[in-house]
């Protein structure tokens, strides 16, 4: 996710997408830790074109061994309503692609964001 201000990330959450991405090679292990019962068999597109036209990118997408898909995020700040908005678009693109209603789209986000009081 970017900053709250302008959409634009910042160069420590760059720099934190870099780092979380060189988690995915390993990303079966990751999610073993989670205690995700499924690996990942294979990557998907990450990038989709929603039904208004706007342009999505993920940091990673993958289909699941069960036929489930993984839509894997990392982010540096707080969830937003925008973030919503595109895990959701994510779930509507791969249901409508796959043509099953009952397909289940499951959402990871690693986050450091942290909020003290």
């Amino acid at each position: 996710g970017g900053n709250m201000t302008d959409g634009r990330k910042t160069d420590y959450e760059k720099n934190e997408d870099k780092f979380f991405r060189l988690l995915y090679p390993s990303i079966n292990t990751l999610l073993e830790k989670f205690g995700f019962e499924h690996k990942i068999i294979k990557p998907l597109p990450n990038t989709i074109v929603t039904y208004d036209g706007k342009k999505r990118e993920s940091d990673f997408i993958g289909l699941l061994d069960n036929d489930d898909i993984l839509n894997l995020e990392a982010h540096s700040s707080q969830i937003t309503l925008e973030d919503k908005k595109k895990f959701f678009d994510y779930a509507s693109y791969y249901s409508i692609k796959y043509q099953k209603n009952d397909i289940k789209v499951h959402t990871l986000v690693l986050s450091s964001y942290y909020k003290s009081n």
